[in-house]
C-alpha cells in the first residue's frame, strides 16, 4: 500500500520540472507532489546573503532575458507579483575596448525602439558598415518579427520528428532565397568563428560578439556559424535580472503551486521510479516510503541519473545508455564572482557614453578574436585561460537597489574556466584567491577605481562549488549537465531518443531538466507539459489564448 498518492509525482523540484508541475496543477487540475532531495526547490535559482550581510549574490542563474518566461507571464498573470519581476538597465548590453577605451551601449527596446541610437554608437565603436548590418539584423529580430515568432515556437514546443522542418528551418528556407540575404547556406556548416569574421567588419565588435556567444554557453569552434547569425535573438529582447535575486522566481513557483493545491517535500530523495507492466506507477524514497502516481511521473533530474540510477538497464536500452555515456560536460566551467563594492566601477569609456555603467551587462575586451578559440583549447586540456580581456560584468545594483544596502553596490563578473574534475580541492581553493587578484587587476585597466580599497568582500563560485550543489551539476560543475554544442542540445539533444521528453518503452513517464535547456527559462518545463497534454488530452492554454507557442 502506498504511503501517499498523487495524480502527478515530480522527481526533483528543479527550475524546469517545477514549470511542468504548475501547468499540471492549474490547467490539468491534478494533485501534484514534488519530491526534492535538497532543502529547497530550484537550486538553479539560488540567491543568498554571503560573506557580507545585506548583500545578495546569485549563485547560478543571474541575467534573465525577457523571453525566458513569456508563456508563464501569459498563463500565470500573478507571476511577477509573486516574485518573478524582471528589471533591466538602460542598456541591455555594452562593450568596452581596452585598446582605445571606446565603448558601445546597446540600448534596450524601451529606450531605443528603432535602435537608431544604438546603431549610431556602434558606428563610432566599430564601423559605419557594421552599423548598417546591425540595423538589418534588428529588422529581422525585432519583437514580433517572423523570425522571432519562429524562434519562440521552436523554444517552447517539443521538436518535430526527423525530416519535418522546424519553424526556424522553414523561415531560413525562405530567407536564404532572398537576394539581399545577409548570409549564405554555407553558414549551416561553417564554424562560428569564421562566420563571425564574415558578419562583422570590426575586430573589436567581433571580439565582443564572441564574448556574448561564449557567455551563452556556445563555442566558437564547435558551434555552426548559423548560431552567430541567430544569436542576436538572445540579446534583442530585454536583458536584466530578477528583482532581489533570481531565487525570488523559485518562491513565485512555490506560491503558485501552493495556491493550486500542489505540495512539495524537501529532504525527500527518490531512490527509484516504480515501473509495472511498462508503466510508471510511482516512486520509492530513500527512507522506504512508496508514493503512488495515479496518472504520471515527471523527472526533473539529470538525465544520466534518471536512466542509469532511477531506472537502470532493466528499463532503458543499452543503446540509449551507451549514447548517454558519451555526452561531454567537461569543457566549459565558470568563475562566477559577486563583488560587494563601495562604489560602482568608474569606466574611462564613460567619456564616450556615460550609460555604459547603466547596462545590464558589459564585456571588457580587446580585438583579438582568435583568443576565444585558444581559450576553448586550453579548457579542453584542463587549463585555465588568461583573464585578460575576457571578463563580462553585470551591474546589478545600477538598476536593482534591493540587492545591497543604500549607497553600496553588487556587481557580478563572469569568466570561462576549466571544469571541476581537472583540479584538486586544494587547487580550487588556491584558484579562488588567485582569480580574484587577476580579475581585479584586469578590471582596473578599464575602471581605475576597481582596487581592493573599493571591495567590501566577494563571493566566489567555481565549478568545484557547482559540482557540490547537486546531481544536476556533478561531477564537472558545468553550468548545465552537458556542454552546450550542436548534438547535445537543441532540437534532438541530448540524444534523439530522449529529445521529446519521454523514455522509450515506458508509458506515463516524462523527463525534463537542464539537460534539455540550460537557461533558467520555462522552456523545457513548458514543452514537457505540451507533450503530456497531447498524450493525455489535457487542457492547452496556448490554443485557448491563440498563442502560436
Amino acid at each position: 500500500m502506498a504511503d501517499a498518492s498523487f495524480d502527478a509525482v515530480i522527481v526533483g523540484g528543479g527550475t524546469k520540472s517545477m514549470v511542468t508541475a504548475l501547468y499540471l496543477a492549474k490547467y490539468a487540475g491534478m494533485s501534484v507532489g514534488v519530491f526534492e532531495e535538497r532543502r529547497e526547490l530550484c537550486h538553479g535559482l539560488t540567491s543568498e546573503q554571503s560573506c557580507v550581510p545585506g548583500f545578495i549574490a546569485d549563485y547560478h542563474a543571474s541575467l534573465i532575458t525577457s523571453y525566458n518566461w513569456e508563456p508563464i507571464w501569459d498563463d500565470f498573470p500573478d507571476f511577477e507579483e509573486k516574485g518573478g519581476k524582471v528589471i533591466q538597465g538602460v542598456g541591455n548590453m555594452g562593450a568596452i575596448n581596452v585598446e582605445n577605451q571606446s565603448c558601445w551601449v546597446r540600448y534596450s527596446y524601451k529606450e531605443d525602439p528603432t535602435q537608431e541610437r544604438t546603431a549610431k554608437g556602434l558606428a563610432q565603436f566599430a564601423t559605419e558598415r557594421d552599423a548598417e548590418t546591425y540595423l538589418k539584423l534588428w529588422d529581422l529580430f525585432k519583437p514580433g518579427s517572423g523570425l522571432v515568432v519562429a524562434q519562440l515556437q521552436d523554444m517552447f514546443s517539443p521538436p518535430p520528428p526527423p525530416g519535418v522542418p522546424s519553424p526556424v528551418e522553414k523561415w531560413f528556407a525562405n530567407y536564404l532565397s532572398q537576394p539581399d540575404c545577409l548570409i549564405d547556406p554555407t553558414w549551416m556548416n561553417l564554424p562560428a568563428y569564421n562566420a563571425l569574421e564574415r558578419l562583422w567588419e570590426s575586430p573589436a565588435l567581433r571580439y565582443m560578439w564572441a564574448r556574448l556567444f561564449v557567455f551563452a554557453g556556445l563555442f566558437v569552434d564547435l558551434t555552426p556559424g548559423i548560431a552567430i547569425f541567430l544569436f542576436p535573438f538572445f540579446v534583442s529582447r530585454e536583458v536584466g535580472s530578477v528583482e532581489g535575486g533570481t531565487h525570488n522566481v523559485a518562491h513565485a513557483y512555490q506560491r503558485i503551486l501552493y495556491e493550486n493545491g500542489g505540495k512539495w517535500y524537501p529532504w525527500s530523495k527518490v531512490d527509484k521510479i516504480i515501473i509495472e507492466n511498462g508503466r510508471a506507477k510511482g516512486v520509492q524514497l530513500a527512507d522506504g516510503s512508496r508514493i503512488e502516481a495515479k496518472k504520471l511521473v515527471v523527472s526533473g533530474v539529470n538525465i544520466k541519473h534518471l536512466c542509469f540510477d532511477l531506472l537502470g538497464k532493466d528499463y532503458v536500452s543499452a543503446k540509449i545508455l551507451r549514447k548517454l555515456d558519451t555526452l561531454v560536460g567537461n569543457i566549459k566551467g565558470l568563475a562566477w564572482y559577486t563583488w560587494f563594492l563601495h562604489e560602482l566601477p568608474k569606466y574611462k569609456a564613460a567619456d564616450m557614453d556615460p550609460n555604459i555603467i547603466n547596462s545590464s551587462m558589459v564585456t571588457l575586451g580587446k580585438s583579438d578574436t582568435r583568443s576565444w578559440w585558444d581559450a576553448t583549447a586550453l579548457r579542453r586540456m584542463g587549463k585555465n585561460p588568461s583573464v585578460e580581456g575576457k571578463l563580462l560584468v553585470v551591474h546589478h545594483s545600477a538598476y536593482d537597489k534591493t540587492r545591497s544596502p543604500e549607497g553600496k553596490h553588487v556587481v557580478l563578473t563572469d569568466f570561462d574556466i576549466t571544469t571541476a574534475t581537472f583540479l584538486s580541492e586544494r587547487e580550487w581553493l588556491e584558484f579562488k584567491k588567485a582569480h580574484a587578484r587577476e580579475a581585479l587587476a584586469d578590471w582596473q585597466k578599464y575602471a581605475p577605481n576597481m582596487t581592493w580599497d573599493n571591495v567590501i568582500g566577494f563571493a566566489p563560485q567555481t565549478p568545484y562549488d557547482a559540482a557540490g550543489r547537486g546531481r544536476t551539476f556533478w561531477p564537472d560543475g558545468n553550468a548545465g549537465p552537458f556542454d552546450l554544442y550542436e548534438g547535445q542540445y537543441g532540437r534532438f539533444g541530448p540524444i534523439i531518443e530522449l529529445s521529446r521528453y519521454k523514455i522509450p518503452g515506458i508509458e506515463n513517464l516524462y523527463a525534463t531538466g537542464g539537460w534539455k535547456a540550460t537557461t533558467s527559462s520555462c522552456q523545457a518545463g513548458y514543452a514537457c507539459y505540451k507533450v503530456i497534454a497531447e498524450d493525455l488530452g489535457l487542457p492547452k492554454p496556448w490554443e485557448e489564448k491563440g498563442r502560436p507557442y
